[in-house]
């Protein structure tokens, strides 16, 4: 038989390969080790990082949640029980709190059965609903002061809101009734926000309840708000959570993506705050990291493994010479009065209805000259008034229908309403209609087109008429034109807020966006240019050619000064010739010296005023104000612009000067700054 031939490592291989695997061992396990240790270190900053953000969320959260719930008990014990009387009422009192719809989505007065009074902003299919068996008025009837509902389901939109409510007591300490505030969870409020805001880059924040049967509230996948929240057995993160567990853990949670989860419990409700992000994320680098050293050791491992065999080749040198010796030596993936012709029972009969008709006649005639007296004077009364049947007929219209309408009154007469009015106006009035053919008071004010086009604020009302029975006989109608009216008040909250010479913004209003530019540029770093300027030798303008010609290149002045600056620039008069110029996110400060100069420039221009051909100037102080200011208030830097325009007057008039306490003030003439390292 001929013999196999057995092939086998030789001694030098093996050796070379045990040695070589040693040291792959060590480099591998040296590897693991140091890898495992930074792995750890890095979750641990990683758990810090998330711990500190989902604590500063959570106290966010808690705060806005701390300021309604305040806001509601403060109104909650304001409200005069005397104002929920009615539904009227309950509006009235409700609209005059403004600053609670800042704060919610919608608004809510409730009775103690639950009927909703009032609404804000009003909605008229609210005064329909009854919301006593809903949780969160159960529990606002058991509860001392303001607190905050489990997420619901609207009945009206089918949307998830949260409610707060705080009951409203009378002076004997009785429930008078329930304020609530609703918080819609998809609308970007900061509720809404949360959801959207992400954690890194592919992480994301969810809210959920505590609780027997917990809830997600907030969440980036919309469909599964309002649902439960997984078992145990699919997410054994939210358990540990449900069971009290705050903190950063890592695990799978229900969409099998392993995570590091951060759970807050909220102070003001019983919710959790959990933020969560990927691994895959939180460890990218670290993983890129491991990739390079395991290459790094597969390389240093072959290296070795080569540098190995070549050393033990040269040490088994000798044993080779012997092996290829012994080779050579053997060879290895509703009439006339009745005759009365006796005076039997007929004639008194006779004699007892002419007087009943008699009777009638004068009560009629009484009736029609009072009707007239009315008519006289309602078609005197600036409104419409009128009067329609249950059918919704018109039964009376006063004259002012005809003004109005451009209609003769009498033709209204019978005709219902959708007829007369016509299926666009009718469509918005038939929900007050309806109210007050069921009983209710309707108030209304509402934008109304008239035949022709044109246009007036309305105040309407509609009464109920009740019967003998208490049924519903019809409803008047009394409507005031309050154009005028609503017009006068704009124009007065316009002035309020600007100048009514030039309706620049004036002194208040410019404070305020003063102060809100300083925060935003604390929050931003981005720095902002404050400029204070005057017309040039104005009195001596207002000495040579009057007043009238002062106010007149005021406006020019105030017109040319907003087409100079940018759009988002805003221009302001604090009074006289002075004005000032906020303008945000600048770049540098060689930005707004850059709006000063051109503004310098633009005033050189001569102004034309009716026949007068005026030139004037201008001269600007300008302050900067970078991040490392926002300290300040609104006037102290206003003061700081001051002073800049005061040096600016100093030097001649007719240019700017910036006060910049990075550089150091600067002098600019001819639009052109004097010193190029204020600018920097």
């Amino acid at each position: 038989m001929r013999q196999q031939r057995r092939t086998a490592l030789n001694a030098k291989n093996r050796v070379a390969l045990a040695l070589t695997v040693l040291f792959t061992l060590a480099i591998v396990f040296v590897t693991a080790a140091q890898l495992g240790a930074i792995r750890e270190s890095t979750r641990d900053v990683l758990a810090a990082q998330q711990n500190t953000l989902v604590t500063r969320v959570a106290d966010e959260v808690d705060e806005k949640f701390r300021t309604r719930l305040t806001a509601l008990g403060v109104v909650a014990a304001r409200f005069d029980p005397a104002d929920l009387q009615t539904a009227v009422q309950a509006q009235a009192a409700l609209v005059d709190h403004q600053v609670l719809p800042t704060l919610f989505d919608t608004l809510f007065l409730f009775s103690p059965q639950g009927q909703v009074l009032a609404s804000s902003p009003f909605k008229q299919e609210f005064a329909r609903i009854n919301v006593a068996q809903r949780p969160y008025f159960k529990d606002a009837l058991s509860a001392t002061g303001p607190s905050i509902s489990a997420p619901y389901q609207s009945i009206t939109d089918n949307t998830p809101y949260v409610m707060m409510t705080a009951p409203v007591f009378g002076a004997d300490g009785k429930l008078v009734g329930v304020i609530g505030g609703a918080i819609s969870l998809l609308k970007p409020t900061f509720m809404g926000r949360i959801s959207t805001t992400p954690v890194g880059e592919t992480g994301y924040f969810y809210v959920m309840t505590r609780g027997d049967k917990p809830a997600i509230v907030s969440h980036p996948d919309r469909a599964r708000i309002l649902s439960p929240t997984f078992s145990r057995t699919v997410n054994p993160l939210v358990e540990q959570a449900q069971a009290g567990f705050q903190g950063t853990t890592e695990g799978i949670n229900s969409r099998g993506i392993r995570s590091l989860t951060t759970f807050k419990q909220l102070k003001e409700t019983d919710w959790i705050l959990a933020a969560v992000l990927p691994t895959k994320e939180a460890f990218g680098p670290l993983a890129a990291a491991q990739e390079r050293i395991v290459f790094m050791a597969c390389l240093i491992a072959v290296v070795l493994g080569a540098l190995t065999w070549l050393l033990v080749y040269w040490l088994l040198l000798p044993l080779e010479a012997l092996r290829e010796h012994v080779k050579r030596r053997a060879g290895a993936h509703a009439s006339e009065p009745l005759q009365v012709r006796r005076w039997d029972e007929i004639g008194v009969l006779t004699h007892a209805f002419n007087k009943l008709m008699h009777t009638e006649h004068g009560a009629r005639q009484a009736l029609a000259l009072n009707e007239a007296r009315l008519r006289l004077i309602t078609d005197n009364l600036p409104a419409l008034i009128g009067y329609v049947d249950n059918e919704q007929r018109y039964r009376f219209n006063n004259k002012v229908y005809e003004e109005w309408f451009g209609v003769d009154r009498d033709s209204f007469y019978g005709r219902s309403m959708l007829e007369t009015l016509g299926p666009e106006m009718y469509e918005q009035l038939r929900p007050d209609i309806d109210h007050a053919l069921q009983g209710y008071i309707v108030s209304q004010e509402r934008n109304l087109t008239l035949p022709g086009g044109k246009q007036r604020i309305v105040q309407s009302t509609f009464m109920p008429d009740y019967g003998p029975q208490s049924e519903v006989m019809g409803f008047y109608v009394l409507t005031h034109d309050i154009t005028e009216q609503k017009l006068a008040q704009q124009r007065l909250a316009f002035l309020a807020h600007h100048d009514p010479l030039t309706e620049l913004p004036n002194r208040a209003s410019f404070n305020a966006r003063l102060a809100q530019a300083i925060s935003r540029t604390r929050r931003t770093a981005k720095p902002f240019a404050l400029m204070y300027l005057d017309i040039d030798k104005f009195k001596s303008i207002n000495d040579t050619h009057g007043h009238g010609t002062g106010d007149q290149l005021l406006k020019a002045f105030a017109q040319r000064l907003t087409e100079t600056v940018r759009e988002t620039d805003v221009v302001g008069r604090l009074g006289g010739d002075e004005f000032v110029v906020l303008a945000e996110d600048l770049s540098t400060a060689a930005a707004g010296a850059a709006i000063a100069a051109k503004i310098v420039a633009a005033m050189r221009m001569p102004f034309l005023l009716d026949s007068i051909e005026l030139r004037s100037s201008t001269s600007v102080g300008v302050a900067i104000c970078f991040q490392e200011h926002a300290h300040l208030s609104g006037g102290a830097v206003l003061e700081w612009a001051d002073q800049a325009l005061y040096l600016a007057k100093q030097g001649g008039r007719n240019r700017f000067r910036i006060a910049n306490a990075d550089a150091g003030p600067g002098t600019y003439g001819d639009g052109q700054p004097a010193d190029e390292a204020a600018l920097a």
